[in-house]
This record gives structure tokens, C-alpha cells and sequence, in this order.
């Protein structure tokens, strides 16, 4: 009788010791779990924010505006359909949004889809404050550049009515914060200036004039 009296006290103290037990085991599963389900939302919050990068279309952050045009040459050979020219440009720049990072940045201009200069290298810009205006004035240079039969037609006749539509491409790589993380996107804007030829009026840009002129019917896009 007293042994088996023994032997239930004995399990009773094992089953004291076993509740202690239990109840730790029960409160790091508890823990785990709400780490685990913490970590979920994390991640299903940062796979959402890079979706939203990458499929909404992020809103302008920078506003380009061609102020100046100075056209030295412009001279195209039909014997050779080549274009030769010399171009001056002043353009300006206003970002929408604090700390704007342009890197990797040059400008080229373009008629009809066709590059006629060669690409000119601008320096780094960071630009910090969105009052504040970045004024660039930049030299485009284009010796004997070929071009295409087909374009070389719509310039013969776009000069021959006094108006030649030329395109001033600036491509760009664009760095800028969203909350804590910084986004990178690549930045092209395309600055259309109708270039006048001929004495039709009198504040046309003519060929081999070194006089800036104001420029009217233009405007800067992203593309």
C-alpha cells in the first residue's frame, strides 16, 4: 500500500514538472508564429511596393524647357547626302521633387528619327531643391552625317517651305528616393524646336546667324 502510494506521488511531481514544461513550449510556438506571420506581411508589403515600381508609371520628376537656338550651320549636300551642322542650344531644367540625381546624361539632336550630331556629354547634376533652375548651354556638332534617301527627301522639301522640325534628345539616368528606398529609372526627353529658314519672318533663325533668337511652337516631353 505505502509503495503504491509512492508511485502516485511520484507521478504527480512528474506531471508538476511536466505543466512548466508545456507552457514554455506552447509560448515559443506563440512566439514563432507571430514572427513568422510578421515576416509574411513584411515581405508581402515589399513585394507589393517593387509591383507598384515596376507597373505604375511614375510620374514626371523633371520639367525640361528649351529657352535658346543658335544655328551656325546647317548645310546638306545633295551630291553626297551628307548633313553638316553646328548648334547651340540653351536649355533648362526644374525638378518637382527634392534630391534629383541625373548621371550618365548627354544630348543629340535628331530630325525625323535620324541622330545628325553626335552625342554631347553633360556633366553630373544633383539637384536638391525644386525652386532652383539648372541652366545648361550646349554646343551639338554633326560633320557630313549621312542620311537616308528617304529622310534626305523630307528635308529638302521641309527647308524648301522655311520650317525643319528638329528634335533635341536628352537621355539620362535619373535617381531619386521614394520613402527609404532609392529608385532608379532611365530618363529620356525629347525637346522639339521648329527651325525657321529664310527671311519669311523677322525673327527667324537664318542659316549661318549667330543670333539667339525666342523660340515659339516647342516643347520638352519625356519619351
Amino acid at each position: 500500500m505505502g509503495f503504491r502510494e509512492e508511485q502516485i506521488s511520484v507521478e504527480d511531481d512528474q506531471r508538476k514538472l511536466n505543466i512548466p514544461k508545456t507552457i514554455i513550449t506552447y509560448a515559443i510556438i506563440l512566439f514563432c508564429g507571430l514572427i513568422i506571420y510578421f515576416v509574411g506581411i513584411c515581405f508581402v508589403y515589399i513585394l507589393c511596393f517593387i509591383f507598384d515600381l515596376i507597373i505604375t508609371p511614375s510620374p514626371s520628376l523633371t520639367n525640361f524647357t528649351l529657352n535658346n537656338v543658335n544655328i551656325y550651320t546647317f548645310n546638306f549636300s545633295n551630291a553626297t547626302s551628307t548633313l553638316t551642322s553646328n548648334i547651340q542650344i540653351t536649355v533648362s531644367c526644374k525638378t518637382v521633387i527634392e534630391g534629383i540625381h541625373l548621371d550618365e546624361m548627354d544630348v543629340y539632336a535628331s530630325y525625323e528619327g535620324q541622330t545628325i550630331t553626335l552625342p554631347t556629354m553633360i556633366s553630373p547634376t544633383f539637384m536638391p531643391d525644386p525652386l532652383d533652375d539648372v541652366v545648361w548651354s550646349l554646343y551639338l556638332n554633326g560633320t557630313e552625317v549621312p542620311v537616308p534617301p528617304s529622310i534626305a527627301s523630307s528635308l529638302i522639301k521641309d527647308k524648301a517651305a522655311g520650317t525643319v522640325p528638329i528634335d533635341f534628345m536628352f537621355t539620362a539616368r535619373l535617381r531619386s528616393k521614394v520613402d527609404y528606398v532609392t529608385v532608379k529609372n532611365r530618363l529620356e526627353v525629347d525637346c522639339l524646336s521648329y527651325v525657321m529658314f529664310g527671311n519669311n519672318r523677322n525673327d527667324t533663325n537664318v542659316i549661318g546667324s549667330a543670333v539667339k533668337h525666342p523660340l515659339e511652337d516647342e516643347g520638352c516631353y519625356e519619351v
